[in-house]
């Protein structure tokens, strides 16, 4: 039983430090959004998505993977629609909204 408390703590501890870099993640996803680098904006997408939903932090990791959805295209190398980035967006918008304070 003390494994599993210790492994329990570590991944709280875990969890909390993914929580205190979260907004400078999007920072980052929103500094390569501004650049027009949407292959480096699905790459933060998918990496947070991942993680967020490792830590139990649904609501960012679904927006996330809605974001990364939205960028699918670009990560190939293709140009997006008009719809595809005002999707992706407002996906960010809500990804700065849902983030725990």
């Amino acid at each position: 039983m003390a494994d599993r408390d210790a492994i329990q703590a570590q991944l709280a501890a875990l969890r909390e430090v993914f929580l205190t870099q979260l907004v400078a993640r999007l920072d980052e996803l929103e500094a390569a959004w501004e650049l027009g680098d949407y292959a480096e904006v699905h790459r933060h997408a998918h990496k947070l998505a991942g993680t967020a939903g490792t830590f139990g932090v649904t609501q960012v990791s679904a927006l996330a993977r809605g974001l990364e959805h939205r960028l699918s295209r670009a990560r190939e190398g293709l140009a997006l629609t008009e719809v595809e980035l005002e999707e992706a967006h407002g996906f960010i918008r809500q990804l700065r909204e849902a983030a725990p304070k």
